[in-house]
């Protein structure tokens, strides 16, 4: 289990320490406004990622993951990306299941009707090959713009 503590901060940045899953202590700096980490020291894997192993590779990539939610969850700044988000997710969700029949059919109609041509004799949006389709895995996707006004700390 990993856990962190906020050291401090200024007008742009938070210095957090995280101890990850292996027990070691990642000292980061996170710029507030866009997540970026500037800084990142830790002394349980090597210091360049091309000297890593894919373990430590994980370790340290979860580390800043963790330290980007714990910043957002305690101080309030937007330091996750957007498909990371929880909060954003958890909206998105709630929009489109509040979404009436024919609303939800204006904006994913496609989507349901290119998925329900898998099974069933309904004409696909996109057609796809008979042969590629036995052996691909098939992602389908819809961009959905929410307005999320920023999180002031406080």
């Amino acid at each position: 289990m990993m856990d962190a503590k906020i050291e401090g901060e200024d007008e742009d940045y938070v210095k957090i320490y995280v101890n990850d899953h292996t027990g070691i202590e990642h000292d980061i700096t996170i710029e507030k406004e866009t997540g970026d980490i500037p800084y990142h020291d830790q002394d349980g894997y090597a210091d360049d990622p091309d000297e890593r192993s894919p373990e430590g590779m994980k370790h340290v990539g979860q580390a800043q993951q963790y330290a980007k939610y714990y910043v957002y969850r305690e101080r309030g700044y937007d330091t996750l990306d957007v498909d990371k988000n929880p909060d954003r997710l958890l909206h998105a969700a709630i929009i489109v299941a509040a979404l009436s029949t024919n609303a939800f059919e204006d904006h994913f109609g496609d989507l349901y009707r290119q998925l329900k041509s898998h099974n069933t004799d309904q004409e696909p949006v996109v057609h796809v090959e008979d042969d590629v389709r036995e052996d691909t895995f098939f992602v389908y996707a819809k961009e959905i713009a929410c307005v999320y006004p920023h999180r002031v700390p406080g």
